[in-house]
């Protein structure tokens, strides 16, 4: 009889402690994958930052935005591995996004 009750307190006690734990885990998940989300979006827009600096010949623009495009890259790499590989809607992304500039300019005049 007494060893159940120990045993019962023992259950109860482990289950309370067991709480407390569960949504800290939950937050500590979601949390990288919002950073993760942020440095992505980042890298995406330093990333065009670059190539605009490419269009205008302005050498010190590129190199710092494809620098700091390596250094959140990294930061990505080590905080997110799903993240590693390029996602194959990439090349079409750019095809579209290339194209929308070229009918910007011919339809807008050269804007």
């Amino acid at each position: 009889m007494e060893v159940q009750r120990i045993a019962a307190i023992g259950a109860v006690l482990s289950i309370l402690l067991a709480i407390p734990a569960a949504p800290a885990t939950a937050q500590q998940r979601q949390r990288p994958r919002a950073e993760c989300v942020k440095l992505t979006q980042q890298i995406a827009r330093y990333s065009r930052d670059a190539e605009w600096a490419e269009e205008r010949d302005n050498e010190l623009w590129e190199a710092s935005n494809l620098a700091r495009v390596e250094h959140l890259s990294e930061r990505r790499e080590k905080l997110c591995p799903e993240y590693r590989r390029e996602s194959p809607l990439v090349p079409i992304v750019r095809f579209l996004d290339a194209a929308t500039r070229a009918a910007t300019r011919y339809f807008l005049g050269g804007l």
